[in-house]
């Protein structure tokens, strides 16, 4: 490419670059486990059922992953920084409307979104990644049920409902984010329909969308799919860590390395400020003079979610034993994958 920069979008689950991301590693054997401690693996429920000693105890929650039909989100902008000179991005390198759908991506597509430019960035130095993006996931998926009725040849299973779609619209800010408990719920029996999110305890830092508005037992394998929406702020709400000093921003780390706020140009997007310090990006810092601002290469990738077999991926189910009953709780469209590949300015 000569005198054209191009935004690559990679679906990928293998390793595209030498040092891109490694594909999902899926846990087997004795590392199945729907309460783990950390998560090292990812515990399957179709993996759970065919697994009797991985099951959820009596009064005990739990989740574990089942398989997306359908996830999208939008990029809207792409932006760089410097951590050294403030929280505000410095220059707008790519705008446009780029959905991924990842449920209809396979290792190794690829999205194009258009030409990056960076004539409206000052030569410097730049070591921090601006990604604005929709704050909502839209998400649909299934699994079976995690004990022996998600076994045999009809199986029971869950999948994700239309019960609680108010929150394609509602996208809380300031005050009334940060207070979670206008938004969520903490229980594993839902008590108040308006809260349209749920934990089982205060100690759990990932919120669900409820499926229902009660939690349930009755097998969902005659229905279909529906979508829902998930507002990816609450869970960086809950991801906080209150001593950074990055006013406005919610940060997952201290040093305020991997931080997000509503964009303040739009409060129904979303701007994730990742800085080169942070596993998920590689390549920054770079440094641009007027002798290289002709090419640049950013290259986001993301799990393909199409998976096959107990490989499942895209949706993660909450679950609660309910003195013995095994009842679904909430839904949550999981980890992306996420990790971004910033080539070499040249000209």
């Amino acid at each position: 490419m000569i005198n054209r920069l191009i935004f690559f979008l990679a679906i990928a689950a293998f390793p595209f670059l030498a040092n891109a991301q490694t594909a999902p590693s899926f846990c087997s054997g004795s590392d199945i486990d729907m309460t783990p401690t950390s998560e090292t693996c990812l515990t399957t429920c179709t993996a759970v059922a065919e697994s009797s000693a991985s099951y959820l105890s009596s009064n005990t929650a739990g989740y574990c992953v089942g398989q997306a039909s359908y996830s999208k989100f939008v990029i809207y902008r792409l932006m760089l920084g410097q951590n050294s000179s403030g929280s505000e991005a410095k220059c707008t390198i790519w705008s446009g409307t780029l959905p991924v759908t990842l449920s209809s991506k396979s290792a190794g597509d690829t999205a194009t979104g258009g030409p990056i430019d960076l004539s409206s960035c000052a030569n410097g130095t730049y070591d921090t990644l601006h990604i604005v993006t929709g704050r909502v996931t839209e998400f649909a998926g299934n699994t079976v049920f995690p004990n022996a009725s998600g076994t045999g040849s009809s199986p029971s299973m869950v999948r994700t409902t239309s019960s609680t779609h108010t929150g394609n619209t509602r996208r809380e800010t300031g005050t009334t984010l940060t207070t979670i408990t206008n938004w969520l719920e903490t229980s594993t029996s839902h008590s108040t329909t308006s809260l349209n999110y749920v934990r089982p305890t205060a100690s759990w830092n990932t919120a669900y969308k409820k499926l229902e508005t009660a939690t349930s037992s009755t097998n969902l394998s005659s229905s279909n799919d529906e979508v829902m929406y998930y507002d990816e702020l609450k869970g960086a709400v809950l991801n906080n860590d209150t001593s950074h000093t990055r006013t406005g921003w919610l940060c997952e780390d201290a040093a305020a390395t991997l931080c997000y706020r509503a964009y303040p140009a739009d409060e129904t997007e979303m701007e994730t400020r990742i800085v080169n310090t942070v596993d998920a990006v590689v390549g920054l810092p770079i440094t641009l003079t007027d002798d290289n601002k002709c090419n640049l290469n950013i290259t986001p990738s993301y799990y393909a979610s199409s998976r096959s077999g107990s490989e499942e991926l895209g949706v993660k189910f909450l679950w609660y034993n309910d003195a013995g009953t095994l009842k679904y709780v909430g839904a949550y469209p999981g980890e992306s994958g996420l990790y971004v590949t910033v080539g070499a300015p040249s000209c």
